[in-house]
């Protein structure tokens, strides 16, 4: 840390290495914990700076005209540079920028990206304004390269200290494949901590052992659970007491004010358990929802002695349940009981597939970043539980996943027996069998019904919470996806004689079997590995081919994405000849690898009884080939179903997308009806089932929902809303828009609305769209014209995540918020940040959606009237309520769509909403009436 390094960052025209070019420079020459010189320059690129570029950067085609050209400043550039290290965030961008210029190519490199994602396991993200704020550094001018040069090193400078700090070992066993991979932003601090820190002893590789945490002894036994004896009945008067004005709260937090809802709601609850009455509970915004189902919950399991399981759609009101309301029911009515959050298998490491992966050579800089970053994690007290760890790109994902614990055949067995019963799913598991209230989620809650070895302790009551999503929780939790590369991923994981699961095995066995035997299993996995090699061309093949059917009517020779879906009439066809015939010759390898790995599996088995002597290796493979087998079992009876023989209850579609590295070609799969499933998996199975949401009904009926889930001996009840819309909410309708379908001339509109109702409004502006196109075309036009008035756009188009777009939002003074379907629910803004919502479209689905038009069909002439509408209605009563999220809160919720008021169709969204008042007239007076509205 005391040589002279060089920090070093150029901000540019766009992101393309190839066409892009910088638009400035800035570097620091930092010696120990100072900065001595800089070096700062904006730089004429030669071409447009594009709008959406000069409002990050600040950077103006004015200021650089007059600028430097690069050529002309790299004798001074160079010798400031001169044979130093470079430091940067991100800096093989910067220095790829740089590449045609042939500055700093031969220098060493230090990337705090490279660093601070394996040192910052947990962090939200990895770019450099978000560590720097993660690390309570200073960074006043964002995106302009001397500022962000600095940042860099300051960045720099904290990272080593963690370095330090890492356990030696760690970094012992990261440094030969760092350097065998090159991972070159890495190295050199890597080499010179482990240099510090060994001092005179040996530098060998090292093995970190990681110590895992027991949640449950292995002595405590799982309590034996009341799931089928007699219920005792709670007393519904004593229950609302508790959270009524002179009840418990009342007494306990001075200025309580009951909510009337809220206690309807939870004597509702209270009442359909007594009652063992499935029940819908329409609970609008601001009712306390999760109080009132909480507090019925807790007492009937303990009173119960059996476990009440909730369900949530979204991860953050899984968290708001465990780290918000549970402690306050402990907390404040000194509730005494014991929850336990639990997610499917995927979602937890598996220490046994983690030692495997890392006697492997990682495969990609990715892939041992990956696991560096796990393997820090956990050194620092990580849980191993997926959602604690920051993921990003698929090969971190892919990576994941062949670590976690998401094979069935991963028993406790297995887990007690090769690593102590230290699997962090199996201590969840093992949690929620004691628990009194089990936290779980909707993808985990009906893909949990498939399986064999089920992750979620038997129960018979269940509460749902955002249960407008069942049925495409259900769904997906039925759909099954193969594309091309997952198959040939599958097939690289076997290997051959010397690598992969097979070599794995071979290595295995060679010194535990006699000689001759191991010759003739030698043989066989021979045999095994060339066909699996001769698969990959014909798994290619017929995925092509597929490509071809897809394309066959397109007018693009090469388009971004194509969908498909497969129907009886798509088979008859006679392009489908050849993916039959593609399929013929790739079915008698997946038949044969079927019946080959299932054959090595049992004759595993046998050996495994003979040698036990050494049984750990060998199980590790046996539970491989297991998988393995059941994969390609599954794989080939869905390909047989896709090709041949279609099942009557499934959606069959192909879809094609073109990448920037790999185009995607997949077959999806998906259940036509999910009622039956839910009839059978919910309603016949459990006691009691409440679903509970803020959009439940439809043209204020719960019939829609009702017939979608066979739900038709259940009650349901509709809970007063606590809000006065009439008084806080004006729902502005302009009447001189045009159609959508009136291109051009409605773009516009849309267009001058957003940026007038922003501009006297100051931002405090969410504009809801339906399409990604809209949105990204929407926020290129309007950003210049808004930066005039110092007002920013934040859009999912950026890139950023939905959180930080949010967190952006509050803490801007000036900003307008722009996203597509997953900001039309689960965003919750306070009403001092936030005065208007826009919806631009009414939120129908998309017709040509295989899913959707499959179910639609269903519906026969009445598809539209009784499927459609409904189904927009949901998505539109949960954008419309963004807005109004407190009691004191007050806006303006705007409609950019003309069929509100041209259609007859118009009538029912408009009666789905609660009493607000609406206002008619051209778009030019929506600022106006805002501001008459909202007294500015």
């Amino acid at each position: 840390m005391n040589r002279e390094i060089i920090a070093l960052d150029c901000e540019t025209t766009g992101l393309d290495m190839e066409n892009d070019r910088i638009t400035e420079i800035g570097m620091a020459l930092c010696r120990g914990d100072e900065v001595v010189d800089t070096f700062q320059s904006l730089v004429n690129p030669e071409m447009e700076i594009p709008a959406k570029v000069v409002v990050l950067t600040g950077i103006t085609n004015q200021s650089v005209k007059d600028a430097p050209f690069m050529r002309d400043m790299l004798p001074e550039i160079n010798t400031f540079i001169g044979d130093r290290p470079i430091v940067g965030h991100n800096l093989r961008f910067d220095l790829g920028m740089l590449m045609r210029y042939e500055v700093g190519t031969h220098n060493p490199i230090i990337d705090t990206y490279d660093l601070a994602s394996f040192l910052l396991p947990t962090a939200g993200s990895y770019s450099l304004g978000a560590i720097v704020a993660q690390m309570q550094l200073t960074l006043d001018n964002a995106h302009r390269a001397l500022d962000d040069a600095i940042a860099s090193w300051e960045v720099y400078r904290r990272l080593w200290a963690l370095l330090m700090e890492v356990d030696l070992e760690i970094l012992r066993e990261i440094m030969p494949q760092a350097e065998e991979l090159e991972w070159n932003g890495v190295l050199m601090p890597l080499r010179e901590a482990i240099r510090l820190r060994s001092g005179d002893a040996e530098d060998t590789p090292g093995f970190h052992e990681i110590t895992w945490k027991k949640i449950i002894p292995d002595s405590q036994k799982a309590p034996q659970r009341n799931l089928h004896g007699r219920w005792t009945r709670l007393d519904v008067e004593e229950l609302a007491h508790m959270i009524s004005a002179d009840g418990d709260l009342g007494q306990k937090m001075p200025g309580y004010e009951e909510r009337p809802s809220q206690v309807t709601m939870l004597r509702k609850v209270t009442e359909a358990f007594n009652e063992g009455q499935h029940t819908f509970i329409e609970a609008p915004t601001g009712t306390g929802k999760s109080l009132a189902y909480l507090i019925p919950a807790v007492k009937w399991a303990k009173a119960n002695n059996t476990p009440v399981v909730i369900s949530t759609h979204t991860i953050a009101l899984q968290e708001q349940l465990m780290s918000k309301d549970i402690p306050f029911l402990k907390n404040q009515l000194g509730m005494e009981f014991t929850v336990a959050p639990l997610m499917g298998r995927s979602n937890y490491l598996c220490p046994r597939r983690l030692e495997i992966m890392r006697n492997r050579v990682p495969a990609s800089i990715e892939e041992l970043r990956m696991m560096a970053k796990t393997l820090v994690w956990l050194s620092q007290d990580g849980t191993g539980v997926k959602n604690d760890l920051s993921l990003r790109g698929s090969v971190e994902y892919v990576t994941w996943n062949r670590m976690s614990a998401q094979d069935e055949d991963c028993t406790l067995g297995q887990c007690l027996v090769e690593m102590g019963g230290v699997c962090p799913y199996h201590q969840a598991r093992r949690a929620a069998e004691h628990a009194d209230v089990i936290v779980v989620n909707h993808a985990l809650l009906f893909s949990d019904v498939t399986l064999e070895n089920r992750v979620i302790p038997p129960y018979r009551y269940l509460i749902v919470d955002e249960a407008h999503h069942l049925e495409e929780a259900i769904t997906n939790g039925l759909s099954v996806r193969l594309d091309r590369f997952s198959v040939q991923r599958k097939l690289d994981e076997f290997g051959g004689l010397s690598n992969g699961l097979l070599g794995e095995l071979l290595a295995v066995l060679r010194d535990k079997i006699p000689n001759e035997n191991f010759k003739s299993i030698n043989e066989y996995i021979r045999m095994i590995a060339q066909a699996i090699s001769d698969m990959h061309k014909h798994n290619i093949r017929f995925f092509d081919e597929l490509v071809q059917v897809l394309s066959r009517d397109t007018v693009e020779e090469e388009p971004d994405r194509l969908e498909m879906r497969v129907s009886y009439k798509t088979r008859e066809d006679a392009s489908w000849i050849r993916v039959v015939e593609r399929w013929d010759r790739l079915k008698e390898f997946t038949e044969t690898l079927n019946y080959a790995m299932g054959n090595v599996a049992k004759n595993l088995e046998k050996i495994q009884d003979q040698y036990r002597g050494e049984p750990e290796d060998l199980s590790s493979v046996l539970i491989s080939i297991s998988h393995a087998a059941k994969y390609f079992e599954e794989m080939h009876n869905e390909l047989y179903a896709f090709v041949e023989k279609p099942k009557d209850n499934a959606i069959y579609w192909v879809e094609y997308r073109r990448g920037e590295f790999q185009d995607q070609v997949s077959i999806n799969i998906a259940p036509l009806h999910v009622g039956s499933e839910a009839e059978k998996h919910l309603w016949k199975q459990n006691e009691c089932v409440i679903l509970t949401s803020a959009t439940l009904r439809t043209a204020n009926s719960f019939e829609f929902m009702i017939d979608r889930l066979k739900a038709y001996d259940a009650d349901y009840i509709t809970v007063p809303s606590p809000f006065d819309y009439r008084e806080s909410t004006l729902l502005y309708l302009p009447t001189d828009i045009p159609e959508p379908t009136q291109w051009r001339p409605y773009q516009e509109m849309v267009e001058r609305g957003i940026i007038e109702l922003a501009t006297v409004l100051g931002g405090r502006v969410m504009v809801l769209f339906t399409s990604y196109s809209h949105l990204e075309e929407t926020a290129r036009s309007i950003a210049p014209r808004l930066a005039l008035g110092n007002i920013n756009v934040l859009d999912q188009s950026s890139g950023g995540s939905r959180q930080n777009l949010l967190d952006a939002f509050v803490e801007q003074e000036k900003a307008v918020l722009m996203g597509t379907r997953s900001f039309w629910e689960g965003v919750d803004v306070p009403g001092a940040d936030l005065s208007a919502v826009i919806i631009t479209r009414l939120p129908f689905s998309v017709p040509s959606d295989p899913v959707f038009a499959a179910r639609s069909e269903t519906y026969g002439n009445q598809s539209f009237l009784n499927y459609s509408i409904p189904d927009a209605i949901l998505r539109f009563r949960q954008g419309f309520g963004r807005l109004i999220r407190r009691i004191d809160d007050r806006g303006v919720v705007a409609i950019f769509d003309r069929r509100i008021i041209s259609k007859r169709y118009g009538e029912y969204f408009l009666d789905s909403l609660p009493d607000v008042t609406v206002e008619r007239g051209i778009l030019a007076n929506l600022p106006h009436k805002t501001k008459q509205w909202l007294d500015l």
